[in-house]
């Protein structure tokens, strides 16, 4: 998983002839930096959303439902020991969020087992 630390879009011609916007820019680069420099430094990371959660299941169970076509991936997850835990990194889930991830993932598993028969 990955934290976005800000998002920043710039015109070019903009950039490069117009000062205020130059300045503004430059700004707005400053406390994106500063941003991701503390995040860094801290170690923080934001609490993975239930899309996050969600997605995490699903790569699970496809992993361990295609060793065989993927060995490599499998074995970066089992590596990494993602087989047995809740998300990328450790983390505490409510237990209104694991009760509903633990019904998505017995669906999503349904519907692989279906898939890969």
């Amino acid at each position: 998983g990955f934290n976005i630390a800000g998002r920043l879009g710039v015109v070019a011609p903009a950039f490069q002839y117009r000062i205020k916007y130059k300045n503004k820019l430059i700004k707005e680069i400053e406390t994106i930096s500063r941003k991701l420099y503390n995040a860094i430094e801290t170690g923080d990371r934001s609490s993975p959303t239930l899309d996050d959660l969600i997605f995490f299941r699903s790569m699970k169970c496809k992993m361990k439902n295609v060793q065989e076509y993927y060995p490599c991936d499998y074995q970066y997850w089992e590596n990494n020991g993602w087989f047995n835990k809740e998300y990328f990194f450790d983390i505490k889930i409510n237990i209104f969020k694991k009760t509903y991830l633990k019904f998505i993932e017995s669906r999503i598993k349904n519907q692989m087992s279906k898939s890969f028969k």
